[in-house]
């Protein structure tokens, strides 16, 4: 698995996604999942997902991000 690979803290990363596969990967992977809205086929998910937050775009995560650090 790349995160025992890359060595990868679960705590501090995120998986970004713009479809549901995406957060389930996240969260069988046991990390933070984002999703954006803006991808491919922007809202509208093949299937009912929760993630740990939705931002508009990649931008928008990138900014509040950023305002973390």
């Amino acid at each position: 698995m790349a995160i025992k690979e890359w060595e990868i803290n679960r705590e501090e990363s995120y998986i970004v996604g713009d479809r549901a596969s995406d957060i389930i990967c996240g969260k069988n992977a046991g990390l933070k999942t984002v999703l954006v809205e803006s991808g491919f086929e922007a809202g509208v998910l093949e299937e009912l997902v929760s993630p740990d937050k939705v931002y508009a775009n990649l931008e928008k995560f990138v900014f509040a991000l950023n305002q973390k650090l």
